[in-house]
């Protein structure tokens, strides 16, 4: 977590000097900010990713924050952190090749063709209760039933999403609400994210997620008992 850390830290460094305010959860605003932050991170020419960063965040955040007040510096730094994530693919790369996880989510830009047969898809739907490891290695327990996809988190919260199968082995959840922090911070209503079941494993399935936009293909466990 330490590069994580030094990035929140440059973020921290202008937000002390710059003391205005902004809604935290405001994605409308803060998705324009990252949008052009990812495409200055793809067309920036140095070959070292740290000394990339350090000049996006100088390049992009001091205007931003001028423009814009600042009422909770924490969550905010948060929410650009997380939503970079999403909609950043080589951001996110650099952050899952660098920082440790204890969660089982790989990135590839390769699809992998599904082997799931019609009759594990019925059983996987019927199953309904199901867990996966988030990066921190924490536990969260999803529930699929009536059309909904529900996240329920250690700290006591949730997500709440959408689903609608499509084609064979494929479906999309579609976000409508959450209470989780980070969660909130990573979507709005109406953000999609298109899930391919490729196979049933021994007390789990092996899921790839892709977010429209984003190039990456993340893959990870969703585990059953």
């Amino acid at each position: 977590m330490k590069k994580l850390k030094m990035y929140q830290a440059i973020f921290l460094s202008i937000l002390v000097i710059i003391s205005k305010s902004v809604d935290a959860q405001d994605t409308s605003v803060t998705d324009s900010l990252i949008y052009e932050m990812c495409q200055t991170l793809s067309d920036t020419v140095e070959h070292d990713m740290e000394t990339k960063l350090n000049s996006l965040f100088s390049k992009h955040l001091g205007s931003f924050f001028e423009l814009h007040d600042i009422s909770n510096e924490d969550s905010l730094i948060n929410a650009i952190d997380v939503r970079l994530q999403v909609l950043c693919p080589l951001y996110a790369t650099y952050l899952h090749n660098t920082v440790e996880s204890k969660g089982d989510w790989e990135i590839s830009q390769t699809s992998t063709p599904t082997e799931i047969s019609i009759a594990e898809e019925q059983v996987f739907y019927n199953q309904k209760h199901y867990y996966y490891l988030e990066a921190s290695g924490d536990t969260t327990t999803v529930t699929i039933d009536n059309g909904l996809w529900i996240d329920k988190f250690t700290n006591g919260t949730y997500s709440k999403l959408n689903l609608k199968k499509d084609t064979h082995s494929k479906f999309t959840i579609e976000f409508i609400e959450s209470n989780n922090e980070i969660r909130q911070s990573m979507s709005i209503p109406g953000d999609k994210y298109r899930y391919t079941i490729i196979r049933k494993e021994a007390k789990s399935y092996f899921m790839t997620v892709e977010i429209p936009g984003n190039e990456n293909i993340y893959s990870f466990k969703l585990y059953y008992e």
